[in-house]
This record gives structure tokens, C-alpha cells and sequence, in this order.
């Protein structure tokens, strides 16, 4: 089993999105909020379910797309480091 770890600027990101659609649609800020934490929990059990980042075509930089956005994790032995969430028409910068 691995140890989950949010990176500071993953976490800002994760607080920006949902807090960016509270504001318009607040039903669907709370379901893409759990519906991220649910996905981030499920890498503990399948920490590899992510594809590589095509970009980057490292084995350890994965990313699980959800809606429009980018889950994006390194996974280094048994820590699984959330490193950014991203809308998927963003540029990636790690």
C-alpha cells in the first residue's frame, strides 16, 4: 500500500477549482470535489490505474483524467505524491 502526499501547489489548485465553481454551480463544485478525493483514495489501492503523462513519458509521472481535468501524481516507491490538478486545456508545469 502506498502513502498519499499532496504537493502545495496541488492542494492550491484542488482549493481553486472547487472554490472557482462554488461560485456558478454549486451542486457540481461539491460532486467534482468528492469525486477527485474519491480518485485520489483509489490510488492507494491502484496506485498505477493513472496513464503516463503523455508529455513527459516518465514511469513514475502519472495522471488519471476526470471531466475536463488532469489528476497528475508522481508515484516513487511507496509514496504517491499528488503533484497538480489542471484543466486539461492548461499547459502542463510541474
Amino acid at each position: 500500500m502506498v502513502e498519499i502526499r499532496w504537493a502545495l501547489i496541488a492542494s492550491d489548485d484542488y482549493d481553486s477549482i472547487i472554490r472557482y465553481y462554488e461560485k456558478t454551480a454549486p451542486k457540481f463544485a461539491q460532486n467534482l470535489a468528492k469525486k477527485i478525493i474519491y480518485i485520489v483514495e483509489n490510488l492507494i489501492q491502484f496506485p498505477k490505474m493513472g496513464r503516463i503523462v503523455p508529455e513527459l513519458e516518465n514511469e513514475e509521472i502519472r495522471e488519471v483524467i476526470y471531466r475536463n481535468f488532469r489528476i497528475i501524481y508522481r508515484l516513487k516507491e511507496n509514496v504517491l505524491e499528488i503533484t497538480r490538478i489542471i484543466h486539461g486545456s492548461s499547459l502542463l508545469k510541474l
